[in-house]
């Protein structure tokens, strides 16, 4: 699959039995018998909670992450313990499936940031599989994190500007004369270059 299909996804429909439209744009009331379009077009945040608790949690992860600019943090943590999620059956179909699985249960934007985010296909069906307990990890843990690795970061970015830069005041190579005004290039018994000049006179014999 490739990354530009994962902003298309498949268009859930509603059963021709009754209008055979789009899911987002049926009108059927609670009572309708041949679809339930309805429930699905009026479920809210807390209802996503209670009925889909996987789902909800991946997608507070993936806002999390986008939030705190936390992806580095987030991969680090599923490289670690993700091995150990992405196995059994669900997980091999999952991975199967690829980013339709991903899109099937986090949705279009949370699957494109994951892989906007260069996140591997099974490193994705960790994060959704153990969803939960990695929600409840960040949420204990997500902070202090989060300002350890900024922390590191700064400790970064000086140490290469330490290097970078010179140390010290900048040392003046200009030769001057004891008046304070600038030597002649001739009068001096060095080059510009550092180096001793040669003795361009000829010895008498």
């Amino acid at each position: 699959m490739k990354i530009n299909e994962v902003t298309k996804p498949k268009v859930e429909m509603c059963p021709e039995a009754c209008c055979g439209k789009p899911v987002t744009e049926c009108s059927c009331g609670p009572d309708c018998k041949h679809c339930d379009c309805y429930a699905k077009n009026n479920v809210n945040e807390s209802d996503i909670s209670e009925a889909l608790p996987v789902a909800a949690a991946a997608v507070w992860i993936i806002r999390w992450a986008a939030t705190k600019a936390a992806w580095p943090i987030l991969k680090w943590v599923l490289k670690k313990h993700g091995g150990k999620l992405a196995v059994g059956a669900t997980a091999v179909t999952a991975i199967d499936q690829g980013w339709d699985w991903v899109i099937s249960q986090v949705g279009p934007a949370a699957a494109k940031m994951l892989v906007d985010n260069k996140f591997e296909i099974g490193m994705a069906v960790a994060l959704i599989i153990g969803a939960v307990a990695f929600k409840r990890f960040f949420e204990k843990k997500g902070e202090s994190l989060v300002a350890k690795y900024q922390e590191s970061m700064y400790e970064s970015a000086g140490t290469i500007a330490g290097v970078a830069g010179p140390v010290g005041g900048l040392i003046s190579r200009q030769m001057k004369n004891a008046d304070g005004t600038v030597k002649n290039a001739l009068d001096m018994s060095v080059n510009v270059m550092g180096m001793k000049k040669k003795n361009t006179r000829t010895k008498k014999t």
